[in-house]
């Protein structure tokens, strides 16, 4: 079995975890670092291209200034420093100053109350509303049906329902083949 080849830069971020202090991680830390030390190298190498585009020096040439700019700019923008340690404490005072609650001697589970429970849905369901049907009078509907069938001069069609026959039933003697002369059921129903 063949040693294992492990690039310098993740030889260098071992070294540097070891050195902090840290001695158990996982694998894929090293990896993760790595990947972090290449894209921000590669952005902080962009922004100060564009820097010293913009101060006049030749495409690709950049300077230790640029570089530095770059590395501040990058630094106020993409990582949040922590809150000053007073300002923590000042807070954290401020809660600590209200009494909790007091308990209820009592048995069992104390769970919080049911609406600030994490066992609840996280989503609602918004019922659809409709009007209802039978909210409409008479007159409504005839007038309606009068509308619909000048307007559109639509010819009314009655429909058939059709139903499964119970088993071993049989058309009587006198029925037709079709269901009515001339028409297709299938388009009527």
């Amino acid at each position: 079995m063949e040693p294992e080849i492990v690039p310098e830069d993740a030889e260098t971020i071992k070294q540097l975890l070891e050195s902090m202090g840290v001695a158990d991680y996982d694998p894929r830390v090293v990896e993760q670092l790595m990947e972090f030390m290449y894209r921000y190298t590669a952005e902080v190498l962009q922004d100060a291209e564009a820097v010293s585009a913009r101060s006049g020096l030749p495409a690709g040439e950049v300077n230790a200034q640029d570089v530095m700019l770059a590395i501040q700019s990058k630094g106020q923008h993409s990582f949040v420093p922590p809150p000053p340690l007073q300002l923590l404490l000042n807070i954290a005072e401020l809660r600590n100053k209200a009494p909790l609650p007091e308990l209820r001697l009592r048995h069992g589970l104390r769970i919080p109350p049911e609406g600030e429970c994490l066992l609840n849905p996280n989503f609602q369901l918004q019922p659809t509303t409709r009007e209802p049907f039978l909210a409409a009078t008479a007159m409504d509907v005839d007038a309606m049906e009068a509308r619909r069938t000048s307007a559109h001069n639509i010819e009314k069609k009655h429909v058939v329902s059709i139903e499964t026959p119970a088993e071993g039933w049989q058309p009587g003697p006198d029925a037709p083949a079709e269901p009515w002369p001339g028409s297709n059921a299938e388009e009527n129903i």
